[in-house]
C-alpha cells in the first residue's frame, strides 16, 4: 500500500501551517495560550495512538511502516477536522481545547466527521455519471472515480485504475474538491436547460468545466441569453477584454453575476475558490492572441 499523501515520521511532529491544527498550535505557543512543550505533548499522543493503530491493523507479526504512516496521517487529519468543529474555526477556542490535553476526544470527533464526509462523497460519486451536468464536468472524473472506490471506514481507495493503489483518501483536501464539484453542479442546474443542451450538442463531446466556463463568461459579459456566440460576438468580447480600462469592470460584472447565480446558500469557501478560478481564467484569456482566443470557444455551427 502506498499512502499517497503522507510520509510523516511518527518520531517527530511538524507543524503544518496550512492546517487549522498547525495554525492553532503555532499561534497558541506564540501568544502564550499554550505551553512551549505543546507540540511535544501532541507528538507523544500521536506516537501512542499510531502504535495502537499499527498493532490493530498489522497484517503480519511485525508492525509495518505503511500501517504506522497510515495511522499518523489519519490521526492528524482527524485532529484537524475535530478541532475545527469543536472550536467553530476559532483559533483561540482551539488553543483552549488543545491546552486541556484531551486530544483523543478531538480525534474521535474528527473521525466521525471524516466518515460521514467520505460516505457522502461515495454516494454522490455513484450518482454523478447519471447527472446531465456530468457531461460538462469531466475534469472531475478521476476524483469521482476515487470516491466511488473509497471505504469510509478505512479511508482506503481501491480504484483498480490506480497503478499505485490502494491509496489513502484525504478527507480534508478531497472534501474541498467535492464541495467545489457540488457548487458547480448547482451552478449548471441554475442555467437554462435549453442553453446547456444546445451547448452540449455544439461541443459534441463530454467536456471539462473550463470549456463551458469560457463561453459562460463571454455570455455574461455581453449579456447574451445563449451560451453559443457567433463570430461578431466573440470579436466584441475580445474588444472588451483588451480595451484600456475595461477589464476590471468586466471582471467585476462577471464575478458579481456568477456569485448572485450561486445564491446565498452556496458554500462560502467553495464560492471563493470558484470566483478565484473565474478570475484566473479571464486573466489567461487576456494573454491570448485574438485568433487563439477565438478558437477556445464552442461556437454556433457554421
Amino acid at each position: 500500500m502506498n499512502p499517497g499523501l503522507s510520509t510523516a515520521d511518527i518520531g517527530r511532529f511538524v507543524i503544518d501551517e496550512k492546517s487549522f491544527l498547525g495554525q492553532t498550535l503555532k499561534l497558541g505557543i506564540e501568544f502564550n495560550l499554550l505551553p512551549e512543550n505543546a507540540a511535544d505533548a501532541l507528538r507523544m499522543y500521536l506516537q501512542t495512538h499510531t502504535m495502537i493503530f499499527g498493532q490493530k491493523n498489522r497484517t503480519g507479526i511485525a508492525i509495518g511502516r505503511e500501517e504506522l504512516e497510515q495511522g499518523v496521517f489519519q490521526a492528524m487529519a482527524c485532529l484537524d477536522l475535530g478541532l475545527v468543529d469543536q472550536s467553530d474555526g476559532d483559533a483561540n477556542r482551539g488553543a483552549e481545547l488543545l491546552a486541556t490535553g484531551d486530544f483523543e476526544s478531538v480525534r474521535k470527533r474528527g473521525w466521525e466527521i471524516a466518515f460521514f464526509q467520505l460516505e457522502e462523497m461515495q454516494q454522490e460519486a455513484r450518482l454523478f455519471p447519471k447527472r446531465r451536468e456530468s457531461a460538462f464536468l469531466q475534469d472531475y472524473a478521476a476524483p469521482v472515480r476515487r470516491w466511488t472506490h473509497t471505504a469510509p471506514e478505512t479511508w482506503l481507495c481501491t480504484d483498480p485504475e490506480e497503478e499505485d493503489g490502494p491509496t489513502i483518501a484525504d478527507p480534508v483536501r478531497e472534501y474541498g474538491t467535492y464541495r467545489d464539484l457540488m457548487l458547480k453542479i448547482d451552478l449548471l442546474r441554475s442555467l437554462p436547460g435549453d442553453a446547456l443542451k444546445r451547448f452540449g450538442s455544439a461541443a459534441g463531446t463530454r467536456l471539462p468545466f473550463t470549456d463551458l466556463l469560457r463561453n459562460l463568461v463571454l455570455s455574461l459579459s455581453l449579456e447574451l441569453e445563449a451560451l453559443l456566440p457567433d463570430p461578431a460576438q466573440i470579436t466584441a468580447f475580445t474588444g472588451l477584454l483588451t480595451a484600456e480600462g475595461q477589464y476590471a469592470q468586466v471582471e467585476s460584472m462577471v464575478t458579481s453575476q456568477l456569485s448572485e447565480q450561486l445564491g446565498s446558500d452556496a458554500d462560502e469557501e467553495a464560492r471563493g475558490r470558484f470566483l478565484a478560478e473565474v478570475r484566473e481564467e479571464m486573466q489567461d484569456m487576456v494573454l491570448l492572441s485574438s485568433e487563439t482566443l477565438e478558437d477556445t470557444f464552442v461556437r454556433l455551427p457554421c
